[in-house]
């Protein structure tokens, strides 16, 4: 099996201010992942309609499940597990030490030949007491 773990910062690029759904799924899709645990992914308002996790899920024809973290004005981000087997049942927990930095665990069960497989997707922050 193969898994990938991708901070996409907000499809934030380098040089420049934004990377689209599908140039990141594109680079997923290179590496023929079979289950992706992306973090920092952003949800728009629902009124915008620009959620990641479903961009990228649809793109690369993977299920996905998402968990918000941490919300604000135009939106929230959080985890986004996507894979190619069945997701059974997933949940977020919220791991927030503080009210500024908001941090999750999005849990989901995938089902793969009939077994169950149990993911665990998070962010932890940079310091000793976040983790």
């Amino acid at each position: 099996m193969r898994i990938l773990s991708y901070n996409i910062r907000k499809a934030k690029g380098g040089w420049r201010a934004r990377t689209d759904s599908h140039e990141i799924a594109v680079a997923l899709r290179a590496r023929r992942p079979d289950l992706v645990l992306c973090q920092e992914v952003f949800h728009a308002r629902a009124d915008d309609g620009d959620h990641q996790s479903r961009a990228l899920g649809d793109i690369l024809e993977f299920e996905a499940t998402y968990g918000r973290n941490a919300v604000y004005s135009r939106g929230h981000h959080g985890n986004a597990t996507l894979t190619k087997y069945t997701i059974i049942a997933s949940k977020n927990f919220d791991l927030s030490t503080n009210p500024i930095e908001r941090r999750g665990l999005l849990w989901a069960q995938l089902e793969i030949d009939g077994r169950p497989l149990h993911v665990f997707n998070t962010h932890l922050g940079l310091n000793v007491r976040q983790r």
